[in-house]
């Protein structure tokens, strides 16, 4: 029993027994106290000349948060329901058809302070599931004058640059979280509204609310872990050499033909990224 102890032992006790509370609580899953929807706009490639929609939404905890595509988590659950369950592939895409959403073209998750504080999670799928951390970044950002409404709140604008895309962003201060869409965040305010001043990324809020949600996890998959660079080359070459982007996977060449049955030649693409990890690579 600690009370037994000497007291200089007991003294050197509680300390360790605050840390291991800490780290236990680190490890549960995060309560979910706001749930923000937004739509999104997104140039897949550069030579795209129309914008991918989708619905995102971000999960705000008491200690972290998620951002996420709608419409990927929804046929990910089905997925995951249908194979749990012994279903094959037709089973899938039959339930997809009736309960489903359009496949999204950007199925990643940003995950904020997760699974510590100070540390952003990534996660993606190009053919495998993909996972990198890195430390969170203390964006700068300018004031500017202007403000608007955006779902009932009234916003500032600010603006930054953030890995090689300016973006101006519209801030409620009536919702006082330093968060918002994609990586973005630390204004005195919620972010409702995020445009790549290109015009190549749109994040519009649509609704805001609070709820009894699903707590913030990570789902439990087979992650295949690799660093920033490593994901934005991986990118990059998915669309600019598909055969050796493949390869790379580790699957075999799946040689595709048209309808006259003349083999398909994949015309190089350069990928749209969200951000540009070095000068090198912009």
């Amino acid at each position: 029993m600690i009370s037994s102890l000497p007291f200089n032992k007991r003294y050197r006790i509680l300390p360790l027994c605050f840390i291991c509370l800490q780290l236990s609580a680190q490890n549960m899953p995060d309560s979910v106290v706001l749930r923000i929807h937004y739509t999104s706009q997104m140039r897949f490639t550069e030579e795209q000349n129309y914008l991918s929609p989708d619905e995102k939404i971000l999960d705000i905890g008491k200690h972290s948060s998620h951002f996420y595509s709608r419409w990927a988590e929804r046929n990910v659950d089905i997925a995951d329901s249908i194979f749990g369950q012994g279903g094959k592939l037709e089973d899938y895409l039959a339930a997809k058809e009736k309960n489903g959403f359009p496949n999204s073209k950007t199925p990643f998750n940003v995950f904020k302070n997760y699974p510590i504080k100070n540390v952003l999670t990534y996660t993606t799928r190009e053919l495998k599931d993909f996972l990198y951390e890195e430390s969170m970044v203390t964006t700068k950002w300018e004031m500017l004058m202007g403000d608007t409404t955006i779902a009932g709140y009234p916003c500032k604008k600010a603006k930054t640059v953030f890995r090689g895309r300016t973006w101006l962003v519209w801030y409620a201060m009536d919702i006082p979280y330093y968060d918002g869409p994609w990586k973005l965040c630390g204004l005195p305010g919620l972010i409702l509204k995020a445009d790549d001043v290109k015009g190549d990324f749109m994040f519009n809020c649509i609704g805001i609310e609070k709820g009894d949600f699903k707590p913030i996890v990570l789902r439990n998959k087979k992650y295949v872990k690799c660093t920033p660079e490593e994901m934005e080359e991986l990118e990059r070459l998915s669309l600019k050499d598909p055969d050796a982007f493949v390869a790379k996977m580790g699957y075999p060449k799946m040689p595709g033909f048209d309808a006259n049955g003349k083999p398909l030649v994949y015309k190089p693409r350069i990928r749209c990224l969200l951000e540009y990890k070095s000068e090198a690579t912009k």
